[in-house]
């Protein structure tokens, strides 16, 4: 490991780019800070999780080499270099989230492996108790779609998928749209111009969903999105916030009007 370059290094997990033996790097994921069978098994989910995703999307790069390490905790995977020059996907780039999503929702059936995970859902309880049993269930980011999709050469680039997890179909990709404030909030001409797309957008899962459905969702993924701005100064959450509200208005009332059916 003294050629590896350390790329993360957490109390959960560490990353290393190793250089393979056909000069080509690959990426090595060693999960740590639990009991070795529940390393194990984030190891073994990150494998699955990889195979699924590259065999079933067109719409990101993912990698399409993955076996587990020999220490039975860790996993060695294909190195993606568009990773390094990939960026945030910003407002006006909403058509690149929307392929994404919908690809997910349209696979046949949840793998066993998604729903036994331990903690694949993250969802606070009071907001948890609010799905009721016929709520829809979809593949889903339990973190940040913004930090995990990147663009690069007009192609989305599926930076992580240990955060891939069973949700309401729709929520990832609401608190996706609404992380974008993020980039809109920070003056980056980009992003700001590209705001008011937004409120031309229809979601992937709106033809999913009923009106009610829809609605639920869009109003748990308002309520999850503001929990992620505890370490955000106050003046930025009140921007944030304020720009976060004017969408959700714009979008809840094409819904309710019947614009996106």
């Amino acid at each position: 490991m003294k050629q590896a370059k350390v790329l993360k290094l957490s109390q959960y997990k560490d990353v290393y780019q190793i250089p393979g033996e056909n000069g080509k790097p690959f990426i090595l994921k060693r999960f740590k800070g639990w009991a070795k069978i529940h390393c194990y098994n984030n190891a073994s989910y990150t494998l699955h999780a990889l195979t699924l995703l590259s065999g079933t999307l067109s719409s990101a790069t993912v990698p399409t080499w993955a076996e587990l390490g020999e220490d039975d905790v860790s996993v060695r995977m294909e190195f993606l270099p568009g990773l390094a020059t990939g960026r945030p996907v910003f407002p006006a780039d909403y058509q690149f989230y929307h392929r994404f999503f919908s690809e997910l929702y349209q696979l046949p059936s949840i793998p066993e492996w998604v729903k036994n995970i331990r903690s694949s859902q993250v969802i606070p309880a009071q907001i948890l108790s609010r799905i009721p049993d016929t709520q829809p269930m979809a593949l889903g980011f339990k973190g940040d779609a913004w930090q995990n999709l990147l663009l690069q050469e007009q192609h989305l680039v599926l930076a992580d998928v240990e955060d891939l997890c069973l949700e309401p179909l729709g929520l990832s990709e609401f608190v996706a749209i609404l992380d974008m404030t993020t980039a809109a909030t920070s003056g980056n001409f980009r992003a700001l111009s590209g705001l008011f797309a937004l409120q031309q957008i229809k979601p992937a899962f709106a033809n999913q969903l009923t009106i009610a459905q829809a609605t639920l969702v869009i109003e748990m993924a308002r309520q999850i999105w503001e929990t992620r701005l505890v370490h955000c100064g106050s003046i930025r959450k009140w921007f944030k916030v304020k720009i976060a509200d004017w969408l959700v208005v714009k979008l809840l009332a094409k819904l309710r009007s019947g614009a996106w059916q």
